[in-house]
C-alpha cells in the first residue's frame, strides 16, 4: 500500500485455568499480517498538516482485502474443525479396537496357560 512493511501480531490462547497464556508459556499462536495506515505527508516550510478524520483513514482501509482475511479465516477454522471431528472419530475407533484386542489377548492367554497346565499335568502321568 504504502511501502510500508506489514506487521505481523501474535496472539496467545488462553490457558486451561482460564488465564491469558503469557509469552513463555503460549499454548497457541497465529500470525496475521496487516499493512499499517499511512502516515501522514508534510509539505517542506508548511505547516504541521491537519489530522486526517476518521473518514479519511476509513478510506484508504482495504475493506476488500480485510473481508478476504476473514473469509480464509472462517475456511481454515471449517476445515480444522472437520479435521477434528474426523481425528476425534478416528480416536474412538481405534481405542474400541484396542479394547478387542486386549480382549482377544488375555483370551488367547488364558487358554494357553490352560494347555500348558494340561502338558504339565500328562507330564506327570507318565
Amino acid at each position: 500500500m504504502c511501502g510500508q512493511p506489514a506487521q505481523t501480531i501474535l496472539w496467545g490462547v488462553e490457558g486451561t485455568d482460564g488465564e491469558s497464556a503469557g509469552l513463555g508459556r503460549r499454548i497457541g499462536q497465529s500470525t496475521l499480517s496487516i499493512d499499517p495506515l499511512p502516515t501522514p505527508s508534510y509539505s517542506a516550510g508548511a505547516e504541521l498538516a491537519r489530522p486526517r478524520t476518521l473518514e479519511a483513514a476509513m478510506g484508504e482501509f482495504d475493506l476488500d482485502r480485510l473481508e478476504r482475511q476473514v473469509d480464509r479465516l472462517l475456511r481454515q477454522l471449517e476445515r480444522l474443525r472437520d479435521e477434528n471431528a474426523s481425528l476425534r472419530a478416528s480416536q474412538e475407533h481405534l481405542v474400541a479396537e484396542r479394547a478387542d484386542l486386549i480382549e482377544k489377548t488375555e483370551l488367547a492367554r488364558s487358554k494357553v496357560e490352560a494347555m500348558v497346565a494340561r502338558l504339565k499335568a500328562m507330564e506327570e502321568q507318565l
